[in-house]
C-alpha cells in the first residue's frame, strides 16, 4: 500500500473532522456573542429562575408562618 491509497483511504475521515471542528467553533462563537439569539435566551431564562426562586422563597416563608402559628395556637 503506497502513500497516495493510504491519503485517499483518510480523505473521508479528514473531511468529517474538519467539517466538525469548523461547525463546534461557530457555534462556540455564537455562544459567547452576548447579541445571540441563544445568548438572549439564556439570559432570559435565568431572570425567569430568579423571579421564580423568589416566589418559591416568598411561598416556603409564608409557610413557615403558617406552621409556627398552628404549633402556637395547640400549645396555648
Amino acid at each position: 500500500m503506497d502513500w497516495t491509497n493510504l491519503l485517499v483511504s483518510w480523505i473521508p475521515f479528514l473531511t468529517l473532522v474538519g467539517v466538525w471542528l469548523f461547525m463546534w467553533r461557530r457555534m462556540m462563537r455564537q455562544m459567547r456573542d452576548p447579541n445571540s439569539p441563544q445568548q438572549q435566551s439564556l439570559t432570559e431564562q435565568k431572570r425567569h429562575n430568579e423571579a421564580l426562586e423568589k416566589i418559591l422563597a416568598s411561598h416556603e416563608a409564608r409557610l413557615q408562618k403558617i406552621e409556627d402559628d398552628k404549633r402556637s395556637s395547640i400549645s396555648n
